[in-house]
């Protein structure tokens, strides 16, 4: 015999809207299932609903949701996935839908009719599900007390709520591997030598104790809703909410007013299942440093040097620039050709003497602007 025919889908659109809603939201898998469930079992009265998911290790299907089915309708170990083992095993197995119309007639249910007879099962639907990566990730199942058909109303039905199932299961395992992969994060963020903050428009969700360190905060305050402005200045916040990825030198105030060099590296991210951004901060005073240092030796030396040239190699051209000016004034007059040579001679050491001068104001120490 045929079911009668189940409503029409916009008698249905509040309850899959409210799925939908919760597929996308943190509620655990087992109650959106169950959801799944009660709605076939609302349009299809004269059936009662079943959901198993597939543990592809042990090569089973395991209880997902079955509202209104006995507590121990399945075996302990789940149901085999294998052709031949009932419909739901056999239709995970096959990969497509297996309609029994009367159990007491097909044979692969021929090694569990008496725990169907004892549930007083007579009818099932089972309808295998998808994942993304087109694996089987479990069944949706119709069982009925009568020998009984589905309408092609009622099998829509079925096959739609089976892909239903197949999306919640694969949001839940998405949102299980980031959430995996978040508590991995956290827990490398939570040991970082570099202060790890993460904020959605300027409104930080977290800091690491490095991070609250590096800028003199108390380790044990939570800083959840706390403004990025109020840890770092109102510029570098700023600057920091422009940017979507990158690296950035910023400045803050230190001890005693002493400035201190930061870099911060800047990248988009996950984070409680919302976009938000990472800021990853290190003090780079120390990287800084060595580069002072290596200007102030600079510095000295540049100082020596000009002392140098204008303590003694300036004043030792000097004083030969006054030996030959008064050779020169010994010299007969009759000697004009020596005494022009020696001019020449002391022409050039004035010469050198200013050269000097100025090699010794290019090295001299600069005062900083």
């Amino acid at each position: 015999m045929n079911a009668d025919s189940s409503p029409q889908l916009g008698s249905r659109l509040p309850s899959l809207t409210r799925l939908l809603d919760r597929v996308a939201t943190s509620v655990p898998i087992g109650s959106v299932l169950e959801e799944v469930a009660l709605l076939v079992e609302r349009e299809i009265p004269a059936i009662r609903c079943g959901i198993w998911l597939a543990n592809k290790e042990l090569g089973v299907l395991e209880h997902g949701a079955s509202p209104s089915m006995p507590v121990d309708y399945l075996p302990p170990g789940g149901i085999r996935i294998a052709d031949g083992n009932g419909g739901c095993g056999t239709a995970a197995a096959r990969r497509v839908p297996v309609i029994d119309e009367d159990i007491e007639t097909i044979e692969h249910w021929a090694a569990i009719l008496p725990v169907m007879r004892r549930h007083k099962i007579r009818a099932c639907w089972s309808i295998p599900f998808f994942s993304e990566d087109n694996l089987v990730a479990g069944t949706i199942s119709a069982f009925a007390a009568d020998p009984l058909a589905p309408s092609s109303d009622q099998l829509t039905l079925l096959k739609d709520s089976a892909q239903l199932a197949g999306i919640v299961v694969d949001r839940h395992r998405d949102v299980q591997r980031i959430r995996n992969s978040a508590q991995q994060y956290l827990q490398l963020a939570a040991v970082s030598p570099d202060g790890v903050f993460v904020h959605i428009d300027g409104c930080m969700l977290y800091a690491n104790e490095a991070g609250l360190k590096l800028f003199g905060l108390d380790p044990g305050k939570d800083v959840r809703g706390r403004k990025l402005s109020t840890i770092f200045d109102t510029q570098s916040a700023v600057e920091l909410q422009r940017i979507n990825a990158g690296r950035v030198n910023l400045k803050r105030a230190g001890p005693a007013g002493i400035m201190v060099e930061l870099e911060a590296e800047v990248a988009p991210i996950r984070f409680d299942a919302m976009d938000a951004s990472l800021l990853v901060c290190r003090d780079i005073s120390s990287r800084v440093s060595p580069d002072l240092a290596l200007i102030r030796s600079m510095e000295r030396t540049q100082s020596r040097i000009s002392s140098e040239l204008h303590e003694r190699i300036g004043q030792q051209l000097v004083g030969i620039s006054f030996l030959l000016a008064s050779a020169g004034a010994k010299i007969s007059s009759d000697d004009a050709a020596l005494k022009k040579e020696l001019n020449e001679i002391n022409q050039l050491v004035r010469d050198s003497i200013a050269e000097v001068r100025l090699l010794a104001d290019v090295n001299a120490p600069r005062s900083p602007r």
